[in-house]
């Protein structure tokens, strides 16, 4: 397994759900957004099982009312409790700074603004382990669409053959795919194994990165 990705010098990683919870922030925004135009609130879990996808989407699921205006109510709201609010996964820092010291060169792509990526990161610690980071509000297009993995590689200088995005949905997976890169999908985010089997390796915790590129930039 370990020789599958030893020609992969960059790690691209999705935000929510891999590296972090943000879930308490998402669903006190959206409760903001439906309180204000007066849809019901759907149950948390609902909620949670949305993040990751456009915000437009998500709000689909909820109510027909105007898509412009819940995501403007709901970055109204995210500026307040969205940063604040969200926390690393476990294992998340010591394998980012694991990899960070092998001479991985780590990148993130998420469907987050990416005021929301610097805020979120910085406050945590991890923001310096990345050498780029790019969010939705610097694409027209979202994933599952790869604009934003592009993106972020362009600003790292890599390419997409030498580089892994790693994501708990499968529209990472399927992102990853289309934009020519190898996937890795971990299991704990909204993904279930059954929606990632499109990835290269699907691990059970961040941690099994460790695993999967133990030592590999000193064998080079």
């Amino acid at each position: 397994m370990t020789n599958f990705f030893s020609h992969i010098d960059t790690l691209l990683f999705d935000l929510d759900g891999t590296l972090i919870d943000s879930s308490e922030g998402v669903v006190d925004c959206f409760y903001y957004a439906l309180d204000r135009i007066g849809v019901p609130r759907p149950p948390p879990e609902a909620i949670k099982a949305t993040i990751g996808y456009p915000l437009d989407e998500a709000f689909a699921r909820f109510t027909d009312h105007d898509p412009r205006q819940c995501y403007d109510l709901f970055q109204a709201r995210a500026r307040e409790v969205l940063v604040g609010s969200a926390f690393l996964l476990e294992g998340v820092l010591e394998i980012l700074e694991y990899l960070h010291a092998q001479g991985y060169i780590l990148g993130v792509a998420t469907t987050k603004r990416s005021e929301h990526v610097v805020g979120i990161l910085g406050r945590l610690g991890a923001l310096r382990l990345f050498s780029a980071w790019s969010g939705s509000d610097e694409v027209r297009r979202v994933k599952p669409d790869p604009e934003v993995l592009h993106l972020t590689l362009r600003k790292l200088g890599r390419s997409e053959d030498r580089s892994v995005y790693v994501g708990d949905t499968s529209l990472d997976i399927r992102a990853a795919r289309s934009a020519g890169l190898s996937a890795i999908a971990v299991l704990g985010g909204t993904g279930s194994r059954e929606e990632l089997e499109g990835a290269d390796v699907i691990i059970e915790r961040f941690a099994d990165l460790k695993g999967l590129f133990r030592g590999m930039r000193n064998e080079e």
